[in-house]
């Protein structure tokens, strides 16, 4: 098991390296492989903006009961979702299982689409078994 500080220190690194190569989040479309994201870490490329809660009707989507987002001590609603990486979860588990992320970002980027929004979606935190994926969104 990864510790909290390795985390952190992975998705700094993957920042810089992100900014350095000028990386931007994978422009989502329903059906795409959201796992074709690439690790941005917390690095916020021009032009995109990180989806905050307050613009997704969480309940719409399916799986509404175990989407994750995080919510830190500074006030940051960024929409992150926190799905399984392994290939070996269930249901049962808090993150997302492969197939219910498909049908999340599916559906979020239909819905974003509805209010003239462009869904990208990278990589901000990578464990051993789970990782999760910042939303972002750029006027389409």
């Amino acid at each position: 098991m990864m510790s909290g500080e390795a985390i952190v220190q992975l998705s700094r690194e993957a920042a810089l390296k992100a900014a350095a190569e000028g990386k931007e989040p994978l422009r989502y479309w329903p059906g795409d492989d959201p796992f074709a994201a690439p690790f941005l870490g917390d690095y916020v490329p021009d032009e995109w903006r990180n989806l905050e809660v307050s613009e997704v009707d969480v309940e719409a989507l399916p799986e509404s009961s175990r989407v994750q987002y995080h919510h830190d001590d500074i006030g940051d609603d960024t929409f992150d979702l926190f799905v399984d990486s392994s290939g070996f979860s269930s249901n049962a588990e808090p993150a997302l299982t492969p197939e219910a992320f498909q049908a999340v970002v599916d559906a979020l980027s239909v819905q974003l689409r509805l209010q003239g929004k462009s869904l990208g979606i990278g990589v901000a935190e990578a464990g051993q078994f789970q990782v999760y994926i910042r939303c972002y969104v750029r006027a389409a």
